[in-house]
């Protein structure tokens, strides 16, 4: 008999999923249209809630990691104040972790999951979705000259949500921005100022350059808006629609390539970055300068 030909497909890489609350469920959405990846087992104290979520995708059930069987990598997808009590042990051990937005609520959380990282020779990617909306990416894809983006102006708004109550709007939907436009600028805020409420916020970064970013999170609005909008020093006017995905100049619609599965093509990075070695698409430090900016944030506004 002769022998198979070997594929030259790699095998998906098995994630557990850390966290089967509603953000949980969201991955084992994404996750499913991919090859590359495949989330093996779902782990969450609530093991009913853990294998309903894990279910739709038949991965395993388990109440800790302990029993969650062979994996290559977690996604760290539990509320915020529990992700370096959950993460660290796993980079320790030498496992990859994708940890969601935000990074950590404190500096001191933030340096050990870092260095936890950095000690075992392993991927810690912060899941800053947002980098990889379709819209953002096909605005990179033009590769605008940071020093040429004078203004930026963002909104991310909408009515409250019973799925996050433990953090302030600025945590909860600002930051999404905050890492967008600081990636964009890729230069130091120098000054910052804001005014506004926990559901509420309103803040001006200036970069080093001179330039601004405007920004407006609330949690208090009726529908919803998620956008961008960058005007350059040469008086174009860019503007990304993140729900809609879309990319203007001037008003003229642009092409966009890529499907509304924004966690999908982050797993994809994720998974890339471990496979080759690669620094991570937003790594630890990225993820800690834009918490520094956060907390300012949060500090000017009296929330900290």
């Amino acid at each position: 008999m002769a022998s198979p030909i070997p594929s030259s497909q790699p095998a998906p890489l098995k994630l557990a999923l850390i966290g089967a609350g509603a953000m949980g469920a969201n991955y084992v959405k994404a996750v499913q249209t991919l090859t590359d990846v495949k989330i093996a087992a779902v782990v969450d104290k609530d093991v009913q809630r853990a294998n309903q979520v894990g279910a739709v995708i038949s991965a395993r059930a388990a109440a800790s990691l302990a029993y969650a069987g062979e994996i290559d990598a977690a996604l760290v997808v539990v509320p915020s104040a529990d992700h370096r009590a959950v993460a660290e042990p796993l980079l320790a051990r030498g496992i990859p972790c994708l940890v969601e937005k935000p990074f950590a609520l404190n500096e001191e959380d933030c340096r050990a999951l870092m260095t936890a990282a950095e000690k075992s020779g392993v991927v810690l990617q912060v899941g800053h979705v947002e980098r990889f909306n379709a819209g953002i990416q096909a605005f990179l894809a033009l590769k605008p000259a940071p020093a040429d983006m004078r203004t930026l102006t963002a909104r991310r708004m909408n009515s409250g949500s019973a799925r996050v109550t433990d953090i302030d709007v600025v945590l909860d939907l600002m930051v999404h921005d905050l890492d967008v436009v600081m990636a964009l600028k890729g230069l130091p805020v120098t000054d910052i100022r804001a005014m506004g409420t926990k559901d509420h916020a309103v803040a001006t970064l200036t970069f080093s350059d001179g330039a601004t970013a405007h920004l407006t999170a609330s949690r208090i609005i009726e529908g919803r808006t998620r956008d961008l909008t960058v005007e350059m020093k040469d008086g174009a006017v860019y503007s990304v629609d993140f729900i809609q995905r879309g990319l203007t100049r001037d008003g003229a619609s642009l092409p966009v390539a890529g499907d509304a599965n924004n966690l999908g093509r982050q797993m994809m990075s994720f998974a890339h970055a471990i496979r080759h070695r690669a620094p991570p698409a937003v790594s630890g430090a990225e993820a800690l300068s834009v918490m520094h900016v956060v907390w300012r944030v949060q500090k000017a506004l009296g929330l900290a």
